[in-house]
């Protein structure tokens, strides 16, 4: 019984954690719209559908940055109780890193997406600094 406790209290609080960042990173998805080259000029539903599909993949980068904070820490998935900035740290790098990561890939690599004139970039890694702010405000 007391494994099944723990299966459902991770479930919840993974869940929690994805649906609450799904629900902010769609709103910042929207929010760069103009950022994004020829974003401003398609459709609503068409660019509702890609910020959608960005907002999966944000969610599974939020996600992925916790539990690898939950690994290096003491606590274990349930981190944040303990307050200790170490895993904070942990969550802050491993998010920057997935989405630079992600963002280098898609702009460069795949070509799924480029940054209109409007996105502020990193210098030397030519990484938009909008998309990193996000890990930040997580």
């Amino acid at each position: 019984m007391n494994a099944e406790v723990n299966l459902i209290a991770v479930s919840k609080l993974l869940s929690t954690l994805y649906i609450s960042t799904f629900l902010l990173h769609f709103v910042w998805e929207m929010w760069q719209v103009p950022f994004y080259f020829e974003m401003a000029n398609l459709g609503h539903w068409e660019a509702v559908l890609i910020c959608t599909k960005a907002t999966i993949a944000d969610g599974l980068v939020a996600l992925s940055a916790y539990v690898f904070a939950a690994i290096i820490s003491e606590g274990g998935l349930f981190w944040l109780v303990d307050k200790k900035v170490e895993p904070l740290l942990a969550f802050l790098v491993g998010g920057l890193f997935l989405t630079v990561v992600l963002e280098l890939l898609s702009t460069k690599l795949l070509d799924r997406w480029q940054y209109s004139e409007f996105m502020p970039l990193i210098p030397y890694l030519d990484v938009g600094i909008l998309p990193l702010l996000i890990c930040i405000q997580n």
